[in-house]
């Protein structure tokens, strides 16, 4: 009866960290598959998280406590053994699962004593230090997140200063265009004025040539007179 009530505490309590998380909308130990079979499990519900970075934090908290993640052959569970968690009398082996379900990804933990799977139910005392550990890990998935979200805004950042700096070019090349543009209209002018100049020189000199004909002809006149 006491761990009965113990746990409904532990979970109503458990839900309040989560919901301030802002990522995890479930938290129950109930029954999920493991190598062994049907055996109890955390099975955590992240909320926008992907399954990728969701297991990358996992893996990295599990190195800070002395282990590290390893394959289970033929199956996707991965484990991690001798795990030290601060306050436990002895090492655990932590069995882990992510999978991803469509914006979510369900995190399944197995805390396992030599062969004993815990709960909060069977081992209300210990889970006291696991519930500090899980939610040590889920301080860090939102680190990460945040991180990851940075790197996404200033990636986004840097191709705006791409764009920003390829319209200055543009801009630049326009005016270089624009300044090409008005030269070569300058030049044209001088040279249509150089062109009126020079036709009135040519036309004085048609009507020069003109009159020397006439000249001429009047010459051949005279000469048949």
């Amino acid at each position: 009866m006491k761990h009965s009530i113990f746990y409904l505490i532990y979970i109503f309590l458990m839900a309040g960290i989560m919901a301030g998380c802002g990522f995890a909308e479930e938290m129950t130990d109930r029954a999920a598959d493991s190598p062994e079979g049907m055996e109890k499990a955390y099975v955590i519900n992240l909320d926008n998280t992907e399954a990728g970075t969701a297991r990358e934090v996992w893996n990295q908290l599990i190195r800070e406590h002395k282990s590290r993640v390893m394959r289970i052959k033929g199956s996707s569970v991965q484990l991690a053994n001798n795990v030290v968690i601060t306050g436990l009398p002895s090492d655990l082996t932590v069995k882990s699962l992510f999978e991803q379900k469509g914006e979510q990804t369900e995190m399944r933990l197995w805390f396992v004593d030599g062969t004993e799977y815990m709960t909060p139910r069977s081992n209300p005392g210990a889970y006291d230090n696991i519930d500090r550990f899980i939610d040590t890990y889920f301080t860090a998935l939102e680190t990460k997140q945040i991180q990851n979200e940075v790197e996404q805004e200033e990636a986004r950042l840097a191709e705006l200063e791409k764009e920003l700096e390829k319209l200055r070019r543009d801009n630049k090349k326009l005016h270089s265009t624009i300044t090409k543009a008005e030269q070569e209209i300058k030049d044209a002018r001088i040279k249509i004025e150089e062109n009126l100049h020079a036709q009135d020189q040519m036309a004085e000199k048609i009507q020069e040539q003109r009159n020397v004909i006439h000249q001429t002809q009047s010459q051949l006149s005279g000469v048949r007179d």
